[in-house]
């Protein structure tokens, strides 16, 4: 896997392990933030492609508290994140949470977004399907003429509600150069925007500080992938800081 392929499409990408150090390293030097006090959290596909890139519960601990659901969107919604809020430890102060949210993208060995080559498998296969196969089936059907409804299904309520909220950017995503990226990138703002609503609510009943770590998950045929790094921000009651200036200078 050459880096400048991941780099044509994602400029601040970094080896995931790599800016997992970083990470740790800055919030414990700079807010005293250790497994002692702090819970990890994180809004990202259940894929297993996913498990290696970072490695925050290396540090935290494995007590984790899953947010998400298909394509990284954080299903739990406002009752599991205030839940997440209550389970902070509370053994050394104020507890602190980390939420880790992302979509995910596969690269293969020939640069082509959305496929990889899984450690266990012969052939490339998609990532994120869940997203990808959305895609698939809105350009079949529109290269027929035809529009793309989601079909509800009480069995697949997750894919259901993730292709509803994807429809409004379906042309725009295909009318791009790189509709992947695309894609991408519109999962990135849906992702985040509920994020950041959710914390919102959370936060003016939390007496200890939250971080947010957004971005892009980006996964290689190498057994350590890539993390696009897009926000990583303190929000503490009343004031937001943005911590990638800081973290970039170390």
């Amino acid at each position: 896997m050459c880096l400048s392929n991941i780099l044509k499409y994602f400029h601040n990408a970094i080896e995931g392990q790599e800016l997992t150090i970083r990470i740790v390293d800055y919030l414990a030097q700079q807010y005293k933030m250790n497994p002692k006090n702090t819970l990890f959290g994180f809004s990202t596909c259940p894929d297993e492609i996913n498990r290696t890139v970072t490695r925050f519960s290396s540090y935290y601990g494995e007590k984790q508290f899953h947010l998400g659901g298909l394509t990284g969107y954080p299903f739990t919604g406002k009752t599991g994140f205030s839940a997440f809020s209550h389970h902070a430890p509370e053994n050394d102060g104020n507890g602190n949470l980390i939420i880790l949210y992302a979509p995910h993208v596969g690269i293969n060995s020939n640069g082509e977004l959305g496929k990889v080559l899984r450690e266990t498998q012969r052939h490339d296969s998609i990532a994120c399907g869940s997203a990808i196969s959305f895609l698939n089936k809105y350009s079949a059907l529109k290269n027929k003429g035809e529009r793309y409804k989601p079909k509800d299904d009480i069995l697949d309520t997750q894919q259901n509600y993730i292709e509803k909220m994807f429809l409004p950017y379906a042309d725009k995503i295909l009318a791009s150069k790189e509709p992947i990226k695309e894609l991408v990138d519109v999962n990135y703002t849906i992702i985040e925007s509920a994020v950041k609503d959710i914390t919102k609510e959370i936060i003016t009943n939390f007496k200890g500080k939250i971080i947010l770590i957004g971005g892009v998950i980006i996964n290689t045929s190498l057994h350590n992938g890539y993390f696009d790094l897009r926000r990583f921000e303190l929000l503490d009651n009343d004031y937001t800081s943005d911590l990638i200036g800081g973290l970039k200078k170390r």
